[in-house]
């Protein structure tokens, strides 16, 4: 049985005790069962679960539970804590969230792109001009009169350190966006994609891998005529990509162990190009 819990992430956080106590209450008591707890970023747990869903037909002894999203660093956090067997981040673990010895390994690639709301129609480019534009708010309108409504998540986190390292007319137009009111900053991935989703006019980022695997009603656009594909981020010709990680402990469960295995097996990798991922 898969679970898949989505509260959002600071109630997650409040309530961790709750959710794991739960999760035991929960678990399966047959003699033999295994569980394993998955947690990260909301980024990459979409195609964690394709995954996961996938393993456990071929192994229904094992229960893969894939938590909320708690972002990376919260994942890193939680698999040194004891709290999940594994984590995928969207980075390497920090040198100081290093209390324990971890083991990280990349399992894949995403295009990183900017977005509109599935109705837009009236763009499919964007060049680092219309970005500093749109970001500063000297375009207010797109081509069919509605109102640009930008979204960027909290410039502490990777997406915004993305955007800034396009070039530095958009780190400055970045950094002078937030510092005006009305900028609206949700507070993980999911709200994220679902504001681009239900908001006419939208404008904002999110990965290929989260649009497929969510089946998010966003268009994804190309900047500078180059479109964010797998195969543009394996040839390098599209430079701008979020990387997955996943973090254990240097002692993990057997049946971690052969979900890690199954990741990175020719079906896992099949799986993970299929949600958007360049696996090179």
């Amino acid at each position: 049985m898969l679970n898949f819990h989505c509260p959002s992430r600071p109630l997650f956080k409040q309530f961790l005790p709750f959710f794991l106590a739960l999760n035991l209450l929960l678990a399966p008591s047959w003699a033999g069962a295994e569980e394993v707890t998955i947690g990260g970023t909301g980024a990459a747990l979409g195609a964690i679960k394709i995954l996961a869903e996938t393993f456990q037909q071929k192994n229904p002894g094992i229960t893969v539970t894939i938590l909320p999203s708690l972002g990376s660093g919260g994942g890193i956090k939680a698999v040194t804590q004891k709290a999940i067997d594994i984590a995928v981040t969207g980075r390497p673990p920090k040198e100081k969230e290093l209390t324990s010895p971890l083991n990280t390994r990349l399992f894949g690639r995403t295009p990183f792109l900017f977005a509109v709301n599935s109705q837009n129609k009236t763009i499919d480019n964007v060049s680092h001009n219309d970005l500093v534009d749109i970001i500063t708010g000297a375009r207010k309108t797109w081509d069919n009169g509605e109102t640009i409504f930008v979204v960027f998540r909290s410039p502490r986190e990777s997406d915004s350190r993305f955007i800034i390292s396009i070039s530095p007319k958009i780190e400055t137009a970045l950094n002078d966006a937030y510092k005006k009111p009305g900028l609206y900053i949700p507070v993980n991935d999911q709200e994220n994609a679902e504001y681009l989703e239900k908001t006419p006019g939208a404008f904002g980022v999110t990965t290929l891998s989260q649009m497929i695997t969510e089946k998010r009603s966003i268009r994804s656009l190309s900047i500078e005529g180059i479109s964010p594909t797998p195969e543009n981020v394996s040839n390098n010709s599209y430079p701008y990509f979020k990387s997955f990680y996943v973090v254990t402990r240097a002692e993990i469960s057997g049946a971690g162990q052969k979900f890690l295995d199954f990741i990175f097996s020719d079906k896992g990798k099949e799986l993970l190009a299929q949600t958007g991922h360049a696996i090179n």
